[in-house]
Protein backbone atom coordinates (compact mmCIF):
# COMPACT_ATOMS: atom_id res chain seq x y z
CA UNK A 1 0.00 0.00 0.00
CA UNK A 2 1.98 3.44 -1.73
CA UNK A 3 1.96 6.69 0.84
CA UNK A 4 -0.42 9.91 0.09
CA UNK A 5 2.30 12.72 -1.05
CA UNK A 6 0.77 16.30 -0.92
CA UNK A 7 2.27 20.01 0.07
CA UNK A 8 1.19 23.30 1.59
CA UNK A 9 2.61 26.70 0.32
CA UNK A 10 3.88 28.42 3.58
CA UNK A 11 5.41 31.44 1.53
CA UNK A 12 6.49 31.99 -1.72
CA UNK A 13 9.42 30.63 -1.36
CA UNK A 14 8.51 27.45 0.55
CA UNK A 15 6.54 23.94 0.66
CA UNK A 16 5.50 22.09 3.17
CA UNK A 17 5.70 18.36 2.77
CA UNK A 18 2.84 15.48 4.28
CA UNK A 19 2.82 12.21 3.71
CA UNK A 20 -0.51 11.15 5.04
CA UNK A 21 -1.31 14.53 6.57
CA UNK A 22 1.99 13.88 8.83
CA UNK A 23 4.71 17.11 8.53
CA UNK A 24 7.65 15.66 7.44
CA UNK A 25 9.34 19.20 6.37
CA UNK A 26 10.03 21.88 4.02
CA UNK A 27 11.27 22.03 0.46
CA UNK A 28 11.76 24.96 -1.31
CA UNK A 29 9.76 25.67 -4.78
CA UNK A 30 13.60 25.86 -6.49
CA UNK A 31 13.86 22.09 -5.34
CA UNK A 32 10.41 20.98 -5.81
CA UNK A 33 9.36 21.99 -9.02
CA UNK A 34 12.13 19.20 -9.75
CA UNK A 35 10.58 16.73 -8.87
CA UNK A 36 8.73 14.10 -11.32
CA UNK A 37 5.98 14.76 -9.80
CA UNK A 38 5.75 18.42 -8.59
CA UNK A 39 3.25 19.21 -11.42
CA UNK A 40 0.56 17.22 -9.78
CA UNK A 41 1.37 18.41 -6.21
CA UNK A 42 1.53 22.56 -7.58
CA UNK A 43 -2.21 21.52 -8.74
CA UNK A 44 -3.66 20.35 -5.43
CA UNK A 45 -3.28 16.56 -5.96
CA UNK A 46 -2.52 13.95 -3.74
CA UNK A 47 -0.03 11.56 -5.06
CA UNK A 48 0.89 8.06 -3.97
CA UNK A 49 4.43 7.21 -3.55
CA UNK A 50 6.32 4.08 -1.93
CA UNK A 51 9.08 4.22 0.65
CA UNK A 52 11.70 4.49 -1.30
CA UNK A 53 10.31 7.57 -2.87
CA UNK A 54 9.61 8.94 0.78
CA UNK A 55 13.52 8.16 1.64
CA UNK A 56 14.16 10.44 -1.32
CA UNK A 57 12.03 13.32 -0.08
CA UNK A 58 13.38 12.89 3.35
CA UNK A 59 16.60 13.25 2.00
CA UNK A 60 16.04 16.19 0.32
CA UNK A 61 14.17 17.79 2.69
CA UNK A 62 16.83 17.57 5.23
CA UNK A 63 19.94 18.84 2.90
CA UNK A 64 17.29 21.87 2.92
CA UNK A 65 17.30 22.16 6.22
CA UNK A 66 21.20 21.69 6.47
CA UNK A 67 21.54 24.52 4.25
CA UNK A 68 19.01 26.80 6.73
CA UNK A 69 20.78 25.43 9.61
CA UNK A 70 24.45 26.13 8.96
CA UNK A 71 23.30 30.26 7.25
CA UNK A 72 21.33 30.33 10.37
CA UNK A 73 24.35 29.80 12.67
CA UNK A 74 26.50 32.09 10.42
CA UNK A 75 24.52 34.89 12.11
CA UNK A 76 25.65 34.28 15.43
CA UNK A 77 26.26 31.55 18.12
CA UNK A 78 23.48 29.71 18.89
CA UNK A 79 22.91 26.87 21.58
CA UNK A 80 21.70 23.33 20.90
CA UNK A 81 18.38 23.68 22.00
CA UNK A 82 17.79 27.56 20.11
CA UNK A 83 18.60 24.83 16.77
CA UNK A 84 16.16 21.90 17.78
CA UNK A 85 13.72 25.29 18.21
CA UNK A 86 14.48 26.58 15.07
CA UNK A 87 14.27 23.41 13.20
CA UNK A 88 10.92 22.36 14.62
CA UNK A 89 9.49 25.23 12.92
CA UNK A 90 10.12 24.42 9.86
CA UNK A 91 8.66 20.85 10.77
CA UNK A 92 11.75 18.92 10.60
CA UNK A 93 11.21 15.43 12.26
CA UNK A 94 13.34 15.32 15.62
CA UNK A 95 15.66 12.40 14.45
CA UNK A 96 16.64 13.88 11.77
CA UNK A 97 16.92 17.37 13.84
CA UNK A 98 19.04 15.92 16.39
CA UNK A 99 21.61 14.26 13.18
CA UNK A 100 21.96 17.56 11.90
CA UNK A 101 22.40 19.31 15.11
CA UNK A 102 25.19 16.45 16.06
CA UNK A 103 26.91 17.30 12.87
CA UNK A 104 27.03 20.87 13.60
CA UNK A 105 28.73 20.29 16.95
CA UNK A 106 31.18 17.91 15.02
CA UNK A 107 31.77 20.50 12.45
CA UNK A 108 32.15 23.12 15.40
CA UNK A 109 29.54 24.99 13.92
CA UNK A 110 27.63 24.61 17.46
CA UNK A 111 29.21 24.43 20.84
CA UNK A 112 27.21 25.16 24.01
CA UNK A 113 29.54 26.36 26.02
CA UNK A 114 31.27 28.47 23.61
CA UNK A 115 27.90 30.39 23.09
CA UNK A 116 26.88 30.22 26.99
CA UNK A 117 30.15 32.37 27.93
CA UNK A 118 29.79 34.71 25.22
CA UNK A 119 25.76 35.34 25.87
CA UNK A 120 26.66 35.53 29.96
CA UNK A 121 29.33 37.76 29.38
CA UNK A 122 26.83 40.25 26.78
CA UNK A 123 24.26 39.87 29.53
CA UNK A 124 26.88 41.07 32.24
CA UNK A 125 28.15 44.05 30.24
CA UNK A 126 24.54 45.17 29.82
CA UNK A 127 23.91 45.26 33.81
CA UNK A 128 22.03 42.36 33.98
CA UNK A 129 21.58 40.74 37.53
CA UNK A 130 21.60 37.35 38.55
CA UNK A 131 18.29 36.28 37.83
CA UNK A 132 17.88 38.08 34.73
CA UNK A 133 20.97 36.23 33.44
CA UNK A 134 19.43 32.72 34.95
CA UNK A 135 15.87 33.54 32.93
CA UNK A 136 17.48 34.37 30.00
CA UNK A 137 19.29 31.25 29.62
CA UNK A 138 16.09 29.26 29.98
CA UNK A 139 15.35 29.31 26.48
CA UNK A 140 19.19 28.59 25.68
CA UNK A 141 19.50 25.58 27.74
CA UNK A 142 18.13 21.54 27.19
CA UNK A 143 17.13 22.11 31.64
CA UNK A 144 18.18 23.17 34.77
CA UNK A 145 21.21 21.14 35.25
CA UNK A 146 22.93 22.64 31.91
CA UNK A 147 21.53 26.66 33.23
CA UNK A 148 23.82 25.55 36.61
CA UNK A 149 26.69 24.56 34.65
CA UNK A 150 26.76 27.55 32.71
CA UNK A 151 26.69 30.13 35.68
CA UNK A 152 28.78 27.89 37.69
CA UNK A 153 31.50 27.95 34.61
CA UNK A 154 31.52 31.59 33.13
CA UNK A 155 29.16 33.82 35.85
CA UNK A 156 31.68 36.18 37.51
CA UNK A 157 30.15 37.78 40.63
CA UNK A 158 33.16 40.68 40.67
CA UNK A 159 31.66 41.73 37.07
CA UNK A 160 28.16 41.20 38.40
CA UNK A 161 28.96 43.83 41.00
CA UNK A 162 30.19 46.16 38.33
CA UNK A 163 27.21 45.88 36.13
CA UNK A 164 25.26 46.64 39.34
CA UNK A 165 27.77 50.19 39.98
CA UNK A 166 26.65 50.65 36.16
CA UNK A 167 23.21 50.55 36.81
CA UNK A 168 23.44 52.47 40.29
CA UNK A 169 25.31 55.41 38.57
CA UNK A 170 23.03 55.48 35.34
CA UNK A 171 19.99 55.50 38.05
CA UNK A 172 22.04 58.34 40.20
CA UNK A 173 21.82 60.63 37.18
CA UNK A 174 18.35 59.72 35.95
CA UNK A 175 16.61 60.77 39.13
CA UNK A 176 19.45 63.23 40.46
CA UNK A 177 16.38 65.96 40.64
CA UNK A 178 14.68 63.91 43.45
CA UNK A 179 15.11 64.09 47.23
CA UNK A 180 17.59 61.62 48.40
CA UNK A 181 14.81 59.62 50.08
CA UNK A 182 12.79 59.30 47.14
CA UNK A 183 15.51 58.74 45.41
CA UNK A 184 16.69 56.01 47.33
CA UNK A 185 13.63 54.15 47.27
CA UNK A 186 13.24 54.18 43.35
CA UNK A 187 16.42 52.80 43.04
CA UNK A 188 15.99 50.49 45.24
CA UNK A 189 12.68 49.31 44.29
CA UNK A 190 14.15 49.55 40.46
CA UNK A 191 16.98 46.99 41.21
CA UNK A 192 15.71 44.80 43.39
CA UNK A 193 12.45 44.10 41.05
CA UNK A 194 15.54 43.28 38.47
CA UNK A 195 16.98 41.49 40.73
CA UNK A 196 19.88 42.53 42.30
CA UNK A 197 20.52 42.19 46.05
CA UNK A 198 19.25 44.65 48.37
CA UNK A 199 21.89 44.58 51.00
CA UNK A 200 24.24 45.16 47.99
CA UNK A 201 22.41 47.71 46.99
CA UNK A 202 22.80 49.42 50.02
CA UNK A 203 26.14 49.12 50.25
CA UNK A 204 27.17 49.78 46.56
CA UNK A 205 25.00 53.34 46.76
CA UNK A 206 26.25 54.47 49.83
CA UNK A 207 29.52 54.46 48.55
CA UNK A 208 28.69 56.48 45.60
CA UNK A 209 26.13 58.91 46.95
CA UNK A 210 29.69 59.28 49.68
CA UNK A 211 32.22 60.11 46.85
CA UNK A 212 29.54 61.96 44.32
CA UNK A 213 27.74 64.51 46.62
CA UNK A 214 26.11 66.16 43.30
CA UNK A 215 23.62 63.66 43.20
CA UNK A 216 21.51 66.16 45.47
CA UNK A 217 19.73 68.54 42.89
Amino acid sequence: MKNLLKIKKLNERNYLILVDELPQGVIPYSNLRHLPFAGSLLAGSEVPVDEIQIAELKSAISENAWQRLINWLALQERSSQECRSYLRKIYLEEDIAETLINKAHALNFIDDDRFAELYMQSLMEKGKSLPEIRNKLWNKAVDENQINDWLQKFYDPQQQQESLKQNLEKLLVRWQNFDQKTRKQKIYNYLTRRGFNFYDIKVSLADLEKNKENYDG
